[in-house]
């Protein structure tokens, strides 16, 4: 029986850990994502051309129900 009440203190205190490191993993892809849009936004910015053509995808897959 101490065994198992081991493993389940064991587990118990863990948990609080792995949600942080969950949390941490989130926050760096949402960081990564920020970036990438960050990037694309000074792209279109710099390149008319390329601001339409993405305008025109967003259209599309909004109309399309995609987006």
């Amino acid at each position: 029986m101490g065994d198992i009440q081991a493993i389940a203190r064991q587990e118990a205190d863990e948990a609080p850990r792995l949600r942080v490191l969950e949390k941490d993993q989130t926050i760096e892809s949402m960081a990564q994502t920020i970036w990438e849009v960050m990037r694309k936004a000074e792209h279109a910015r710099s390149n008319p051309r390329a601001k339409c053509a993405s305008v025109k995808r967003r259209f599309a897959a909004v109309s399309y129900g995609h987006g």
